[in-house]
């Protein structure tokens, strides 16, 4: 069995653009990169945006991702997710109810 975490950036409309980014892997992988992270968080919740500037801690997480054995997905698109998703075949919507399951 595989765990996995996404998120997404550029759903909302009017984005010129979506990512949707994440990473995979077994549980106990999870497991040992969720020590290593919350150790170097120090009980704080990641949100980038309040981080940037935390360069020192930044790479420290980096280090954690880049020498764990979870593999990195990413894809992007241009535009907002809903106009993305109207631009496909007919069932496109139903297949893919939200821009995670598409990745």
């Amino acid at each position: 069995m595989l765990r996995a975490y996404f998120d997404e950036s550029g759903i909302h409309a009017g984005s010129r653009t979506t990512i949707i980014c994440g990473f995979i892997g077994p549980p106990n992988e999870w497991r040992r990169v969720t020590r290593k992270w919350q150790k170097a968080m120090k009980g704080k919740v990641f949100h980038y945006k309040e981080m940037r500037n935390e360069t020192k801690l930044l790479e420290r997480l980096a280090k954690i991702l880049a020498e764990s054995r979870l593999a990195g997905i990413n894809m992007g698109f241009l535009g907002d997710w809903d106009r993305a998703i109207r631009s496909g075949p007919p069932h496109w919507p139903t297949r893919y109810p939200s821009c995670y399951q598409l990745v």
